[in-house]
């Protein structure tokens, strides 16, 4: 049993047994609670910045490599942005010599922002980011493989086509050419004289008077004929192209050329005017292969977008009534 302490009260003149108050037993409680509360502060500091655990030690490790490989991670996307970028410019070289066209421009590369989101990123998004550029990474090289293969297997150009492709006859006839200026196709179509069925082994393509008929490519005149009869071709030009590629311009004015002249592609050869059994002014342009009739709609490509290409083979399959 402790023992009792007393203390001397003066005003008593006697001795009397101590007693604790309320403001000594806060004061101590509120002492312990202060050691308690520094002594748990200094255990945390100690534990965080003195000693560490083996997964602490992982992850600051994992860390630190994380962030030396940002950079090495930075450099590796901007090698890939930049062939891609040359892959993209080959692309676009090869499709202007092809279809001698401008091609359209896809969306713009975003490498810069996503550059700086990675230099930006915490652990965490930093993993999200690695991922989503590794999985971009893999969509482009799968991309690039396929049109890599599909230009290597079709597109591949030997000597032996070499001329084959130069004579294919793919510019447009009339300057400004759109499907504005396509007045009848090639198929069946109706007869401006007597109205019936007939099948139009060209098209018929409308200008004004006077303007420039051009060589759809290069080759040579083989044929110029001046006809004042009100039937028929009237006045035409034919170019032979070579590899069997014959072009046949009729109903001309007017005609410039000369029997046996090299044409090159683009070259003026007539004029727009009537002529022959022609209701307006116009050239009845023919494509043969080999001696046989085609659709020259499909081998107009010269200058037009993909759009504008397929806008004029469905406006060329309409039945309406032909110029000649």
């Amino acid at each position: 049993m402790p023992e009792s302490k007393y203390i001397y009260n003066p005003k008593t003149l006697r001795f009397e047994r101590s007693r604790i108050s309320i403001l000594q037993i806060v004061m101590t409680l509120f002492g312990l609670l202060s050691f308690g509360a520094f002594f748990f502060i200094g255990l945390v500091v100690l534990q965080n910045y003195v000693i560490e655990t083996p997964v602490e030690k992982y992850f600051r490790a994992e860390n630190r490599a994380l962030k030396d490989y940002k950079v090495q991670l930075v450099l590796e996307s901007l090698s890939a942005e930049n062939q891609m970028s040359q892959l993209e410019q080959k692309d676009k070289s090869l499709y202007e010599k092809i279809f001698e066209t401008k091609k359209s421009e896809g969306k713009a590369a975003q490498g810069t922002q996503a550059d700086k989101a990675i230099l930006l990123a915490d652990a965490s998004a930093f993993h999200e980011l690695t991922d989503a550029l590794l999985s971009k990474s893999k969509d482009l090289y799968i991309a690039a493989t396929g049109r890599s293969n599909h230009f290597g297997e079709t597109a591949m150009e030997h000597k032996k086509d070499k001329s084959r492709m130069v004579s294919v006859p793919s510019f447009p006839p009339i300057a400004d050419f759109d499907a504005t200026k396509l007045v009848s196709g090639y198929g069946m179509r109706i007869n401006p004289f007597h109205k019936g069925k007939y099948h139009h082994d060209g098209v018929d393509l409308a200008a004004p008077r006077g303007s420039e008929v051009l060589a759809a490519g290069p080759g040579t005149i083989i044929a110029i004929v001046y006809s004042d009869l009100q039937a028929g071709f009237g006045n035409y030009v034919d170019i032979d192209h070579g590899s069997g590629y014959v072009t046949h311009y009729a109903n001309l004015g007017d005609i410039t050329a000369r029997y046996g002249q090299r044409i090159a592609k683009g070259q003026p050869i007539g004029r727009i005017g009537i002529s022959g059994g022609s209701v307006a002014p116009h050239v009845h342009y023919e494509v043969l292969k080999d001696g046989k009739n085609l659709d020259p709609l499909k081998f107009l490509m010269h200058g037009l977008s993909a759009d504008q290409y397929n806008f004029i083979l469905e406006a060329g399959q309409k039945q309406n009534q032909s110029l000649d």
